[in-house]
């Protein structure tokens, strides 16, 4: 059988039923998806991301094979253009960089082992094979820079450091906004990218509970304000414009387009747990799970939350951080993330551009980052390493 449907199959929760039906009973050979920003769609009546895959019906006893996932980088607008990508593709040994007569890459093709039960096809969500297969090595507890053995990194889930709060809907059925009255339920609304560009914020409305919700008068109070937290994620981002997946706030808040995040950790920790989320890793992980709606536009759901790895051990020269074993102020990664919110001028970078710096340019990037000096004997010590590649690797 051959489909063509909205990427949301790939990934989203809700698809989760027809990804375990094909699992189960489908040999699925092969899976298209357009990456071109300008045409990220098969069909001529929509503009919203869409995927196309050919599935065949297993026979008894027979073993499920690899998926050769195509990666458009130029969509066809043409039936000459798609038969001539069709042929290039025909004509490659398995993984290949499929090129134009005049150099232009059109696709890129890779094959990947089958996806088990309602797991996410993975295979559609990068563009660039390299991203795809760091991706697929991080969440797998391995991180792969290109030119670098694998480390292993001892990474667990982001739900087993606490729980997510209530879903926006939640939100608006037992509460009220306001910029003007207080209340003791402040929050943090909307998503501004102009605005929204360090770790820290402040909060900037409070929530009035909503007399007449038909949940009842105290539902936003009673089951809603319990599960507040210090730090907020990110539900919907748009990779273009917005700079920080993760927030952290002074006191418990609920926000309308972020996660609720409630921890037992201390606010050391959580300053580490933050700068992790902040991090390119964490936004590679973040872009492997993301149900994509159109091109940049993108959601980041409670589940995909909540299995998001983090936390990190110590191997050798390669300096990585047990979130939980800091107890300090004084740790040096506390500091970096005090010293990043305490310039005025420091920001995150763009989502979009982190993925573009490369370890020998990560130092730079960082030092613009905080105008921080990164010379030996900065004032934030460890051997002048610390936002070296081999001090801060997980940093972007």
């Amino acid at each position: 059988m051959a489909f063509i449907l909205p990427v949301a199959l790939a990934t989203g929760e809700a698809w989760g039923i027809s990804r375990k039906m094909i699992a189960e009973g489908y040999h699925l050979e092969t899976v298209i998806v357009s990456h071109d920003a300008e045409r990220p769609n098969f069909s001529e009546n929509t503009d919203l991301s869409e995927i196309m895959f050919i599935a065949r019906k297993r026979r008894k006893n027979e073993t499920t094979g690899n998926t050769t996932y195509i990666n458009l980088w130029h969509n066809p607008r043409t039936i000459y253009e798609a038969m001539d990508v069709t042929d290039r593709i025909c004509a490659r040994k398995k993984a290949a960089t499929i090129l134009g007569d005049s150099g232009r890459k059109l696709a890129e093709v890779i094959e990947l082992p089958p996806v088990a039960g309602e797991a996410q096809w993975m295979g559609v969500q990068f563009a660039q094979a390299p991203t795809l297969r760091a991706a697929v090595a991080l969440d797998a507890g391995q991180l792969l820079i290109p030119g670098s053995p694998p480390v292993d990194l001892p990474l667990c889930a982001l739900g087993s450091m606490g729980a997510l709060g209530p879903d926006q809907k939640r939100i608006h059925e037992g509460f009220k906004v306001s910029e003007t009255d207080w209340s003791p339920f402040p929050s943090f609304w909307n998503h501004d990218a102009q605005r929204v560009t360090c770790v820290r914020q402040k909060t900037n409305s409070w929530l009035l509970p909503w007399q007449e919700s038909p949940r009842g008068a105290d539902y936003g109070e009673r089951r809603l304000w319990p599960r507040s937290g210090r730090i907020l994620l990110v539900e919907r981002v748009r990779t273009t414009t917005h700079r920080v997946l993760a927030v952290g706030f002074d006191r418990a808040v609920l926000g309308n387009t972020w996660w609720a995040f409630q921890s037992g950790l201390s606010p050391e920790q959580e300053k580490t747990l933050l700068l992790w989320l902040n991090s390119t890793p964490a936004l590679l992980l973040m872009l492997a799970h993301r149900v994509t709606t159109e091109g940049v536009w993108m959601k980041i759901k409670q589940p995909q939350w909540a299995a998001m790895q983090s936390s990190l051990g110590t191997t050798g020269n390669f300096h990585r951080i047990n979130i939980r074993e800091i107890h300090t102020g004084d740790h040096w990664v506390v500091r970096i993330i005090d010293a990043i919110n305490d310039d005025p001028h420091a920001g995150i970078l763009c989502i979009g551009l982190a993925l573009l710096a490369n370890p020998p340019d990560r130092q730079a990037v960082l030092s613009w980052i905080t105008r921080i000096p990164v010379d030996v004997g900065s004032p934030l010590g460890d051997g002048g390493k610390v936002f070296g590649l081999q001090a801060l690797q997980f940093c972007a």
